[in-house]
């Protein structure tokens, strides 16, 4: 695989890791907020793709505070991410505040998240917006198979209707 186009278009995670990441050892390394916000345009429908966390994340300042948009979500549409995510032990923290679904993905579509710690404030509702319809600090929604291990919550989740710790609506 490696750089070029994949599910949702060209993957834009700049990639120092030799490879095709079809395994932990050449994973894409994700290191930053922004390399984190690109996964869904890495990830791809007929392989299991490898991204691994190096460092702590703080996404209170990037994407997420400037959209208040999980990950794979744009106007244009929803994109799932498909492949595996290895933590790594470390923390992604964050503050998310909308009045559409919430969580740090969107949409988890037969994927593998491990070994992560969510943790701040990351799903809140927003001032005035009794809360949010669909609520999950790991993802808003999920369908297929999705194997989630050693996944730490320590953030808060509040929604409407379809809320859950980690996911909001799995179907």
């Amino acid at each position: 695989l490696g750089s070029g186009t994949y599910l949702d278009g060209a993957c834009n995670i700049d990639d120092s890791i030799p490879g095709n990441h079809l395994s932990l050892e050449t994973a894409f390394v994700v290191d930053t907020i922004d390399k984190l916000w690109e996964v869904t345009d890495c990830s791809s429908p007929t392989a299991t793709v490898y991204f691994k966390l190096t460092r702590d994340l703080d996404a209170s300042s990037a994407n997420f505070a400037s959209t208040s948009s999980p990950i794979g979500y744009s106007s244009s549409g929803t994109s799932s991410f498909s492949g595996v995510l290895d933590g790594g032990g470390f923390e992604i923290s964050a503050s998310m505040s909308t009045a559409l679904g919430v969580g740090l993905f969107a949409f988890l579509e037969n994927a593998e998240i491990r070994n992560l710690t969510l943790a701040g404030s990351f799903v809140t509702t927003p001032p005035g917006v009794s809360s949010a319809e669909s609520a999950g600090a790991l993802a808003v929604r999920s369908a297929g198979v999705v194997t989630i291990s050693s996944v730490i919550n320590n953030a808060s989740v509040s929604g409407r209707r379809f809320v859950g710790g980690l996911i909001g609506y799995v179907g």
